[in-house]
This record gives structure tokens, sequence and C-alpha cells, in this order.
């Protein structure tokens, strides 16, 4: 028992020491955190094999060659090297000559004001430089001169404000570029020689106003994929810049990444380059009051274009010919009063229409007759007072018509009109404000394959609730088995006066279970008068809900 008790007190010793070390060495990784010199000395001198060392969060501010030799020894197997959140000031160009298989390097939340290249020339195997949130203000030498394989490069959260030309311009294999977070005034042709890049990151520069670029700088980028700018803006050329844009590999395109406003698009500002990568056009938030695109040709693979957040007052500004296959289209958030038809109809491949939080009163009942796939028709938040369910304005596909937030004071519903609609949506509206308009409810109760019926209406009270409630249950045949869709799909949302019908309810409920309760301990004990606890009970009822309960004995 004794020698037991010993060897648990020394398992514990031991596993207490190892807590308290800074450095842990874990299947050839060496993780330092507040470690000193000392500590990164005695590790280093036990490990030589190391393939992954991170040092954080110690005090040192100066790498040379000396210093990583005796604190950290000469690891040839060393590939990723992380020396986050320290104090370092400066590099020398041989720091890392010793690790000539070091693939990563990391060397963010420092002190750096400035990057020189020289050390690449003896690291010709990195591929991944981190060198973010520091404050860096100068870039020098050329980072590809003697390493052409770096293809990740992190300059996020500097102090930037140019970039010079020949820093990046062997960089043949870059895909990776972060720019985001500097203080960029200018940005020359700096990305003509990326050929390989794929993701350009300039988010949120943080110099006042639009920074002024080159027309070209996007030329030669044919790999380009995804280009974030969020809060960036530039001062460019619109037709130069499409130009060279539709040279790349975007999948989605946004104008407002780029452009503060624009007043028109039409078919000059695009060049004569087929955008074939992109699929998803995003021209929101920039103003437009007019949109005409150029021939069909040069957006053969777009499926979904966004011109949300405009100016557009008609649908008659959009000349929408070049999207043959387009799919969802989007103009919510403009200052439409009408649909017109013309523009509308020769989108034969649309399924999701959002025309939402427009000023709409009227809609043409011939305007969706033609768009054989429309599969979901958003009218929401305008101002329509009447809608018309019949079989002249839909398809046979559509399964959801969204009306909710509309002034609606009257439905039609045509014939056979409930074979192509599944999902309505008719929140806050004021179709039971007409004692005349009650009875066209008993025709909407055709709709037998109704999933969604919400119906969260202000106007509706009392007395109107139960009018409906009973339409629904005398005439909807599937009412039943669609209210328990509701229950599982947690679709149906339960508010207004039928939500306040439910309180009392189970308020009801609970005040029947109190008094059986108390039924039952006062027979049991035989000590409490019940009497006299159920005219409490009674009285209290009656004040609350101005209702009588008879009690007799």
């Amino acid at each position: 028992i004794m020698s037991t008790h010993c060897l648990i007190k020394n398992l514990l010793i031991l596993w207490l020491l190892s807590i308290a070390t800074p450095c842990k060495v874990t299947d050839k990784s060496l993780n330092c955190n507040e470690a000193t010199l000392s500590d990164l000395q005695s590790m280093s001198e036990n490990n030589l094999d190391l393939k992954n060392v991170r040092i954080s969060r110690s005090t040192f501010k100066h790498l040379d060659q000396t210093f990583i030799n005796r604190y950290l020894g000469r690891n040839s197997e060393l590939e990723t090297l992380t020396i986050d959140d320290n104090s370092i000031e400066t590099i020398e160009c041989e720091t890392f000559l010793a690790y000539l298989k070091l693939q990563a390097l990391s060397l963010s939340l420092n002190s750096l004001s400035a990057l020189d290249s020289c050390f690449l020339n003896f690291s010709p195997s990195l591929k991944v430089i981190n060198a973010s949130h520091n404050y860096i203000t100068d870039l020098k030498g050329d980072l590809g001169a003697k390493n052409g394989f770096l293809t990740h490069l992190d300059l996020s959260h500097n102090k930037i404000q140019t970039v010079p030309k020949h820093f990046l311009s062997n960089l043949r294999k870059l895909t990776f570029l972060d720019l985001s977070f500097n203080y960029l005034i200018t940005i020359g042709p700096i990305f003509a020689t990326l050929e390989s890049l794929s993701e350009l990151r300039i988010c949120s520069n943080l110099a006042p106003g639009a920074i002024p670029v080159n027309n070209s700088i996007f030329m030669g980028l044919s790999r380009l994929q995804s280009v974030l700018t969020d809060n960036t803006k530039f001062v460019i050329s619109y037709d130069s810049f499409l130009e060279h844009l539709g040279e790349s590999s975007l999948k989605k395109l946004h104008l407002g990444q780029f452009f503060d406003h624009f007043v028109e698009i039409n078919r000059n500002i695009f060049s004569d380059k087929v955008f074939k990568s992109v699929i998803n056009f995003d021209f929101s938030s920039l103003g437009l009051e007019r949109v005409n695109f150029g021939v069909s040709y040069k957006f053969p693979n777009c499926t979904i274009l966004n011109l949300s957040k405009n100016r557009i007052k008609s649908i008659k500004d959009i000349k929408l010919d070049p999207f043959d296959h387009l799919e969802e289209l989007s103009l919510s958030l403009n200052r439409i009063s009408e649909v017109s038809c013309e523009v509308l109809t020769p989108l034969k491949s649309l399924k999701v229409l959002d025309l939402s939080k427009n000023s709409i009163s009227a809609v043409n009942e011939f305007c969706f007759v033609q768009l054989e796939n429309l599969l979901e028709l958003d009218l929401s938040f305008n101002l329509l007072k009447s809608f018309a369910f019949k079989e002249s304005l839909f398809n046979n596909v559509l399964n959801v018509v969204n009306l909710n937030k509309n002034p609606l004071t009257k439905i039609d519903v045509g014939k056979n009109s409930e074979k192509f609609v599944k999902i309505i949506k008719l929140d806050s509206n004021m179709i039971w404000e007409s004692a005349t308009d009650k009875a066209k409810f008993e025709d909407f109760c055709q709709f037998n394959d109704i999933e969604i019926f919400e119906v969260t209406n202000p106007m509706i009270n009392d007395k109107n609730l139960n009018e409906m409630m009973r339409i629904l249950i005398s005439e909807a045949k599937n009412l039943e088995m669609k209210m328990q869709n509701f229950n599982d799909q947690q679709n149906w949302r339960i508010s207004g006066p039928l939500q306040g019908f439910l309180i009392l309810t189970f308020t009801c409920y609970v005040v029947t279970f109190i008094v059986i309760a108390i039924i039952c301990y006062a027979k049991y004990f035989k000590s409490i008068k019940i009497e006299e606890i159920l005219v409490k009970i009674a009285n209290k009822f009656r004040k609350n809900y101005d209702c009588e309960i008879l009690i007799k004995p």
C-alpha cells in the first residue's frame, strides 16, 4: 500500500512539473509559450530532429543566424517555424540559413517595421509566409528572386502604403495574397506576373478615400477565382477594369466591391471578352437606375443575377437579353412600381424571382405565364391591394408565393388554381377587414395542397378568427394532415388572438390541476376546508378573467 502511494505521488509530481514547463515536445513538435532564452537553449540541445517549432509570447527582439543556432539548434529537418506574438523588430538575411527544408514561416503579431526579401535567398523551399499584424511600412527586394515556390503570402494588418512592382514580380506560383487592413494609397500593375494567383484580398483599406489603381490591375490573372475587397473602393476606368477581369476565372463578380456608384450599366461598359466562368453576377448597392447589358454570348454560364438595393424605378429600364440561362433574379429594395412582361418573358430558365420591398401596386396577369420553370415568387413588402390566383397567371410548377406585408384586401381564386401553388404566405395583410371578402376565403380553401399557410394578421379579431377557422375546417380537405405537417416542420407560427386563446386554455388546465391536487391533499389529511379554498380560487378567477365559477357543496 505504501509503495503504491509513493508511486502515485511521484506520478502526480511529474505531471505537475510537465504542466509548469513552458516548452513541450510531442511527436517531433516543439511548443514554447512564455519561454525564457535558457528554456529555449535547453530544449534545442536535446531535440535535433524537430519538424515543427512554435515559440510565442517571448521577449526577444532580434532574429539572426547566431540566435537561431544557439536557441533553436540546427534542425535540418525543420519544416514549419512559427514565431508569433513576440517582440521581434528585425530579421537578418542569413537567419534561416540552416533550415533548407523550411516550408512555412509565420512572423505574425510582432513589431516588424520592414520585410526584406533577402532572407528568402537562403530558404529555397519556403512556400508560406505569414507576416500579418505587424507595423510593416517598407517592402524590400524581390521575394521570388531565388525562391520560386512561394504560394501563400499574408501581409494583412500592417501599415503598407505602396507595394513595389519588383517585390512580387517573380512569384509565379503564388496562389494566395492578402493585403487587407493596410493604408494603401495606390496600386500599380503589381499583379501582372502572378499567373497562378487564385485568391486576392484587399479588404478594409484604412487610408481615407478610394484607391487609385492602374487600369491593368487584373491583366494576366487568368486563374483568379476570388477577389475580396469589402469596405475598399477603387478609382479606375470601368471598361479597362472589366476587360481584364473578363479574362479571369472568377465565378462571382460583385462590382459593388470595387465601385461606389454607377448610374447606368450599358453594353459599352463590357468589353468583347467573354465572362465564361462567372456564374453569379452581383450588381447590388451601386445606385443603378438603368441596366442594359450587351449581347447574349458574353455571359453564357451566368445563372444568378443580383440587382437589389439600387434605384431602378421600372422593370422596363432593365434589358436582360444576355442571360439566357438565368435561374435566380433579385430586384428587391428598388423603386419599382409595376411589373412589366416585356423584360421577364424571355427568361425561360428563371426559377426564383425576388421583387420584394418595392412599391409595386399592380401585377400584370400575363407576366408569369411564360416563365415555365418559375418555382418561387416573392412580392412581399409591396403595395398590392389585390392578387389573383388564376391559371392564366402562373405555370404548373410554382411552389411558393410570398405576399407578406402587403395591404391586401382581396384575393381572387380562379378555376384549377389549386394545381400549381403549394406554399402561400399572407402575413400582415388586411384580407379580413372587409366583410364581403370573407366569403372569398371559402374559395381560397380549395388549395388542398397548401403546406405552409401563414396568417399572422393584426386585423383579425376573435370573431373573424373563429370564422376563418370554421371555414378552414369545413372546406379544406387536408387541413388535419397539413396542420400535422406544420408541427413536424416547425413552420406554423402561432400568434395574435390564437396565441391568447391557447394561453387561456393552458391556464384553465393549470387551475384544474391545482384544484384536484388540493382536493386530494385535503381528503388525505382531513385538515383543510375545501370549500373555503375553492371560493378563494373562484373569486380570483372571476376578477382576472371576468367569468363565473359555480361551486356547489
